[in-house]
């Protein structure tokens, strides 16, 4: 038996967290309190559950009673709740404040204040490297190219942060300064861009010689199911007889826009399946319609995620060859849970994926059907990729010849 009043006000706390947790802000909590006078009676398990948060309030309480000076008890809050997800010590998962959430969500439309780079943390060094720089930005006009390391965001130090937290820092508000340290051949550079709107396509496409046609997806993100479709079509107008798709440096995006795209490419059939922690399974099926080209698919170790679950697809089935180096190995899925009340939203990773043939590539990635390395001179001067030097594209090229008839 405890007192009351103890038990009443871990109850709250409880009931309190589990509101800050619940999706929606719908809350499902049983009743646990039996009372009797001023005692209450509650299991041993009960009260452990309720026990658990009461340092948490504790803590909160004592910091807004005794801090020198007056704490914003909205920001402890979030911080507590970003603490708790990144208990986790899964990079992949995070808790978004409104703010956070709306920066994102303009993100994955292609429309955002920044400055207009694609960026990826190295797996082993944990390096920011910015990956594609888009054109008529503000990273262009001030010289970034790809292969840049982004070692400091306005002086801050990025070791130990997480991919989101630093382009959180790279983004702001329109016409605001951001400055950079940018790593170059051994040379530490000082870059100072003004963030303005930033309106990205993340497919791009031409028809090169021998009618065959060159499709570039940079993200499954914003528009790239419109442009892919709109790519398609031109290329089989103009009377294409293969399609390079180059998915090198593309860092993955959204499930629901690699699905359709993968289906335009594969024969009917499954095109990836997730299980989550309870065994359940959810299929992605492709139907009967589908490319009918050759189709070469160019991967790198910056491949990853969303572009692994395409490479897998048309590997499995053999809708065409991979040529280039290993993908990254990010074979998880995350869900978005927002918060209507306050739009908040939770992330966090929810299933592992799996290939056609059932093929979890976390952590390994996908190995390509033809390896063909970039040479170390290109690697540190990116910006020397052209067309006719690069050994991947070339290498697709002649495989897509032969096999046109």
């Amino acid at each position: 038996m405890y007192s009351k009043q103890s038990v009443v006000r871990l109850a709250i706390v409880l009931i309190l967290a589990t509101a800050i947790l619940s999706v929606g802000g719908t809350v499902l909590v049983s009743s646990i309190l039996q009372l009797s006078g001023e005692q209450v009676a509650v299991s041993a398990d009960e009260y452990a559950s309720i026990e658990r948060f009461a340092r948490l309030d504790d803590v909160y309480q004592r910091i807004m009673k005794n801090y020198y000076e007056t704490p914003d008890g909205e920001k402890l809050i979030n911080g507590a709740i970003k603490g708790m997800v990144e208990g986790l010590d899964d990079p992949y998962s995070r808790y978004y404040t409104p703010e956070e959430y709306t920066e994102s969500q303009q993100d994955a439309e292609g429309l955002y204040y920044g400055i207009g780079v694609v960026v990826s943390m190295d797996k082993d060094t944990h390096q920011l490297n910015i990956i594609k720089v888009y054109s008529d930005t503000p990273a262009q006009e001030v010289d970034l190219r790809k292969g840049d390391v982004i070692t400091s965001v306005d002086g801050a130090d990025l070791s130990g942060m997480e991919l989101s937290q630093i382009t959180a820092l790279i983004k702001g508000e329109e016409l605001s300064q951001v400055k950079l340290t940018i790593l170059r051949d051994g040379q530490t550079l000082e870059k100072t861009l003004t963030r303005r709107q930033v309106t990205v396509d993340r497919v791009e496409w031409h028809m090169m010689a021998d009618n065959i046609g060159y499709i570039q997806i940079s993200e499954f993100r914003g528009n790239a199911l419109e442009k892919m479709e709109a790519a398609i079509a031109e290329m089989k107008d103009k009377g294409a007889k293969g399609i390079v798709l180059d998915l090198r440096d593309n860092p993955g995006g959204m499930m629901d826009i690699v699905v359709p795209i993968a289906d335009m490419l594969l024969p009917e059939g499954l095109i990836v399946y997730t299980e989550d922690v309870n065994g359940n399974r959810r299929e992605e099926k492709s139907d009967a319609e589908m490319l009918g080209l050759p189709l070469t698919v160019l991967i790198n170790g910056n491949s990853a995620s969303a572009s692994e679950i395409l490479a897998g697809a048309i590997q499995d089935y053999g809708a065409g060859t991979l040529i280039g180096t290993t993908t990254y190995g990010k074979g998880i899925v995350q869900s978005i849970m927002p918060y209507k009340e306050d739009g908040a939203a939770l992330q966090i990773t929810t299933s592992r994926y799996f290939t056609p043939n059932g093929r979890n590539i976390h952590g390994e990635g996908i190995a390509p059907d033809i390896t063909v390395e970039m040479p170390e001179e290109l690697l540190k001067n990116p910006q020397d990729l052209t067309e006719e030097n690069d050994p991947q594209l070339q290498k697709a090229l002649e495989v897509l010849k032969s096999e046109i008839k």
